[in-house]
């Protein structure tokens, strides 16, 4: 991560792959948290994107490690009413950022 901070000053939002990419609907990969918390601690003026197996039952975890920006596709569309996975994880993450914020 230290070779970002040459460009600190044009960057406002890094993406964490949190699957592999290629394919939709693939399983979150709580081994990446760790990348989305060292992010957080290091560049707290930056927005942390994930994207990748994001849902109501990953939103909570991502959220925790810093995530604020998120990426879900197939936890919306295959919700009978969308509404419903998109207020659950604005929702977790908008708790995870009032306790971040001092």
């Amino acid at each position: 991560m230290k070779r970002l901070e040459p460009f600190l000053s044009n960057i406002n939002l890094i993406l964490i792959m949190t699957v592999e990419p290629g394919f939709g609907g693939q399983k979150f990969m709580v081994e990446t948290m760790p990348k989305v918390s060292f992010v957080r601690e290091e560049f707290p003026h930056l927005h942390v994107q994930v994207d990748g197996g994001l849902g109501p039952d990953t939103i909570d975890i991502a959220a925790a490690a810093g995530a604020n920006v998120i990426v879900a596709g197939s936890s919306i569309f295959k919700a009978k009413d969308l509404s419903v996975p998109i207020e659950s994880m604005r929702t977790s993450v908008l708790a995870a950022i009032s306790k971040r914020v001092v």
